[in-house]
């Protein structure tokens, strides 16, 4: 089996080599991909740099160099990539010896599947710490069991590898997202494709924790993590997901936005802005079905309040 790694770049020379050097000791890997994302250190001439004495790896950039974000990145080298399946890496990771053994059977056993999720380790310093929990769930539960709308499985972009063909029903990676990008394609994709676990009891790649976040404001990685839960409920509309799918996806948005994370929607406007994105999304199904929403409106504005309001009528 071949399989073609894309890397999105960005500043991380100081890890590039040690995560370009793990994915070319795979014996599968028949194309790196490396994709500069308008990086200003020395990242772009190092992938050159390997490029020019490994036919395996190509190297990319965005038009005009420009910065265009991680999901971007991943889909410009998913457009591009040769193989039929695929496997990701972030700059700053690495994969272990043996990162496809168990991934290649699980491909050979079942044709029929679309991807396969592994465990990862968390690293701090020169330790490894904990991994990421997964348990083997059946596919047609994965949705329902990836947190945080369940609690059974959590995976990470570094140990998926899938067919290229899986965009085709889950669509490429959302840009308009900052952050909790992934945890949005990984529900597309369970929703959509069929998932299975591979290597669950030990660790195919490392994350390093000291990785510097995208992001120091905690109040915008909440804000995007709830507008990314008002995309995963369109995205249920918009695919024809069960109803119980539709209601578990408002609970979540219930429980963060008005529970756990208060302050991100705690003006009023804020607030009427997000009941308004969920009723765009499917009117039918809030307005007439959804028990859910009749608690969020309850606890935000009242019902008749909330009507004058789509209305553009001002009832305060």
């Amino acid at each position: 089996m071949n399989i073609s790694v894309i890397i999105p770049v960005y500043n991380a020379a100081i890890f590039i080599d040690r995560a370009i050097e793990s994915v070319l000791q795979q014996p599968e890997v028949t194309e790196l991909i490396l994709v500069d994302d308008g990086s200003i250190d020395n990242s772009l001439e190092i992938c050159q740099k390997y490029a020019s004495i490994d036919r395996r790896i190509k190297v990319l950039m965005h038009t005009d160099n420009n910065n265009r974000g991680v999901s971007a990145s991943r889909n410009l080298g998913i457009l591009n990539s040769q193989e039929t399946i695929i496997a990701f890496l972030d700059a700053d990771d690495y994969y272990l010896p043996g990162r496809f053994s168990e991934t290649v059977l699980c491909f050979k056993n079942d044709q029929s599947i679309d991807g396969v999720y592994e465990m990862i380790g968390i690293q701090s310093g020169s330790e490894i710490i904990n991994y990421s929990p997964i348990q083997e769930v059946e596919y047609v539960e994965l949705f329902e069991s990836l947190q945080p709308l369940g609690h059974q499985v959590w995976f990470s972009i570094d140990g998926l590898t899938v067919k290229k063909s899986i965009f085709d029903k889950s669509g490429l990676f959302e840009t308009s997202l900052t952050t909790s990008e992934d945890t949005f394609q990984w529900f597309k994709m369970s929703a959509t494709a069929k998932l299975v676990a591979g290597n669950i009891l030990h660790p195919v790649t490392i994350t390093d924790r000291r990785k510097e976040s995208l992001t120091s404001d905690i109040n915008l990685v909440n804000y995007q993590f709830i507008i990314m839960l008002t995309k995963l409920f369109a995205f249920c509309k918009n695919n024809d997901l069960a109803f119980s799918r539709k209601e578990l996806v408002l609970e979540k948005l219930y429980f963060y936005s008005l529970i756990k994370y208060p302050e991100v929607f705690s003006k009023r406007l804020m607030k009427y802005s997000l009941l308004w994105r969920i009723v765009i999304a499917d009117i039918g199904f809030v307005l007439f079905r959804s028990k859910v929403f009749r608690r969020f409106i309850g606890n935000i504005i009242g019902y008749n309040n909330f009507i004058q309001y789509v209305r553009g009528r001002n009832p305060f």
